[in-house]
């Protein structure tokens, strides 16, 4: 059984909308509010979810459109994505300012 680094197996993810995805997908949510992401629901037009750095703070939006499941497997790849010291930062790339 697979196994990823939030500890929890990837074949142990249910394939209907039980209680048990709703309370794994709570949990995922709350792993990444603790390391420091802020989770919005949004319309995005059929995608799971998108991540943006926004003024330096994570924003991981979940679209409410698509199935738990999705959003499961979406929420798990930025968990196994994410720095080991934290949320992801804008590269100094991005802070340049372009001129006029």
């Amino acid at each position: 059984m697979a196994s990823s680094r939030d500890g929890l197996s990837r074949s142990a993810i249910p394939v209907d909308g039980s209680n048990s995805q709703k309370e794994l997908e709570q949990k995922l949510i709350s792993r990444l509010r603790a390391s420091g992401y802020e989770i919005r629901f949004s319309w995005l037009g059929g995608k799971p979810g998108t991540l943006c750095v926004f003024r330096g703070k994570p924003i991981v939006f979940l679209d409410p459109a698509t199935t738990r499941q999705e959003r499961v497997e979406f929420l798990r790849h930025i968990l196994e994505e994410k720095p080991q010291n934290g949320p992801p930062t804008p590269s100094s790339d991005n802070d340049e300012v372009p001129q006029l």
